[in-house]
């Protein structure tokens, strides 16, 4: 059987794959249509290479959902850069998700994030019951970080603060960029869904439950996977000299 007709064969489970991880990341219709067309485009502009590359060291749906889920990942970071849904948010599921990103992300009211989502009406809540979603989801801190120096007339007293902390900025920022770069290095070192389990449970927050459920994967012995993937990231990471406060910075301060 070619690659192409093993690809329409398997279209109908990577179709269903594909709306059940959207749903469960928040995504809203036409995000979700629009990624599934995206999903189907690249096997295709790929000439099918996902398909030749699948050893059969898992079923093939978990194999597609590990796929599929590092290309939405991907699509989320260039659709939103480094926001992160809330631990509130993703343990109310995804409704609260897309409340959050429309408030936090994209800058809506409270009010008009709520109008958004009722009248696209692919979710099952009333009007009231979305308000007491969106007044449950934290205030979080803006993405765009905070001036140093808050008025010029600070500015023109401290030139001396500000060379200082200019400095200490840089050096920090030095400090990150190396951080990210080994933390890639040490991901790429991983096996592709040992990856993409550190991933979506360390950098996107999801619980290791919900990590099971979206890869149709058992839950139990996830558990052990991502100990001894985390304990080759440390090993990598000390090697390399980078401290644990440059990760955490690097990967935003998510809520645990």
């Amino acid at each position: 059987m070619s690659d192409e007709a093993k690809f329409l064969e398997l279209l109908p489970t990577i179709d269903s794959l594909t709306a059940a991880i959207c749903r469960r990341r928040g995504l809203d219709r036409t995000e979700a249509e629009e990624f599934a067309a995206d999903v189907r485009a690249r096997f295709v502009e790929s000439d099918y290479a996902p398909i030749r590359q699948f050893r059969r060291e898992s079923s093939v749906a978990t194999y597609l959902a590990v796929v599929i889920s590092s290309w939405l990942r991907d699509y989320i970071v260039a659709r939103d850069g480094r926001w992160r849904p809330s631990a509130t948010a993703l343990r109310a599921g995804p409704v609260a998700i897309h409340l959050e990103r429309l408030m936090q992300r994209l800058g809506r009211t409270r009010e008009e994030a709520i109008a958004e989502v009722f009248a696209a009406g692919d979710q099952p809540y009333s009007e009231r019951e979305l308000r007491d979603i969106a007044l449950s989801l934290p205030t979080r801190e803006p993405l765009r970080p905070r001036r140093v120096f808050e008025t010029d007339h600070e500015l023109a007293a401290s030139p001396s603060m500000l060379a200082d902390a200019l400095v200490t900025s840089g050096e920090r920022d030095l400090e990150i960029a190396r951080a990210r770069r080994e933390l890639n290095a040490a991901l790429d070192s991983l096996a592709t869904e040992d990856r993409l389990l550190v991933s979506m449970r360390f950098l996107e927050g999801h619980s290791v439950a919900d990590i099971a459920r979206t890869l149709t994967i058992e839950q139990k012995p996830l558990y052990r996977r991502l100990e001894r993937s985390v304990s080759a990231l440390r090993r990598h990471l000390e090697s390399a000299g980078i401290t644990t406060d440059s990760v955490r910075d690097l990967v935003g301060g998510a809520e645990s």
